[in-house]
């Protein structure tokens, strides 16, 4: 897919559309940094898979992070470090049982360890069947335990399938103040809506659950991952060109505070990031399945 230039995203900065209904809160700032030049840290192997699309930091276990692959691969959530070593006795890692991988795009984790698997990749807007998984992390050993719960999800602004804008393609999620933010890939205008899902009204004998639209951003660009620090004070948001940090904003608000972008290059297409402490994060590549750790700490 062809990426932004970094021109492009300069000039966003400088000619920010009208608001519109459902516009995120005007950030209190915003500031584009200069572009970094990523070189890879470290390299998975391919056994675990060349399509990851997800990862999340494992709660329990150090320098341990859950990656999935997108759509095509097993249904199987795959231990890894920081140095690219897979963690788990198989190279495939988990298998959940009972499970199809339709399109994984994302992961989400809480502070307990249970991890939540977006199937919501929908790339053309077609999908009635987008679903989100519930399975938990073991504290003994990285691996997996306990059952599997699965909740239908749905928007209900879309009104037809597949959707002439585009708009309904999800490849990024967090959790915060039990709540599952779901971040959109909108093709047509380069923007991100803002979802929320809240877990504490999940019912698993619900026909489908309603996710809450928040607002739209203008990121000017496709987003392909989000993850939130542990602290819950700094939400990063990634695209093929660029990785978005989301400081000091007002409740759920996250686009209110302080708004940096960081220009990307030399990372090919990035689909996955996680923060690794609360100032830096790591990212992965699709293929090459590259690691970058990227510094957030403002200049």
């Amino acid at each position: 897919m062809r990426m932004t230039s970094v021109l492009t995203v300069l000039f966003f900065f400088f000619a920010l559309p009208p608001s519109h209904e459902n516009d995120c809160r005007e950030p209190r700032t915003t500031t584009c940094e200069p572009a970094r030049s990523l070189s890879p840290a470290a390299r998975i192997p391919a056994a675990a898979g060349q399509e990851i699309s997800g990862m999340v930091k494992s709660r329990f276990h150090d320098d341990i992070y859950w990656v999935l692959n997108d759509s095509g691969n097993l249904p199987a959530l795959i231990p890894v470090t920081s140095s690219g070593e897979i963690a788990s006795p198989d190279t495939r890692g988990y298998i959940v049982d009972g499970l199809e991988n339709t399109d994984w795009e994302a992961l989400a984790i809480d502070r307990d360890g249970t991890i939540y698997i977006c199937d919501t990749g929908n790339n053309f807007s077609s999908r009635h069947d987008l679903k989100i998984h519930r399975v938990s992390e073991s504290r003994d050993n990285p691996a997996l335990t306990g059952t599997v719960d699965t909740f239908r999800i749905h928007y209900p602004e879309q009104q037809l399938f597949p959707s002439p804008d585009m708009a309904y393609d999800c490849e990024a999620a967090f959790i915060r103040d039990n709540n599952l933010f779901l971040l959109t890939k909108r093709r047509q205008d380069r923007n991100t809506s803002l979802y929320r899902l809240r877990l504490s009204s999940l019912d698993k004998t619900a026909q489908t659950h309603a996710l809450e639209l928040m607002c739209t951003f203008p990121v000017n660009g496709l987003v392909t991952g989000a993850d939130i620090s542990a602290d819950g004070n700094i939400v990063a948001v990634l695209t093929y060109t660029s990785l978005w940090v989301l400081e000091h904003y007002e409740d759920n608000n996250f686009f209110s505070g302080s708004v940096r972008c960081i220009p990307l290059t030399d990372a090919g297409q990035i689909e996955s990031v996680c923060f690794m402490g609360n100032h830096t994060v790591a990212a992965v590549n699709e293929s090459a399945n590259e690691l970058f750790f990227i510094d957030i700490t403002a200049p």
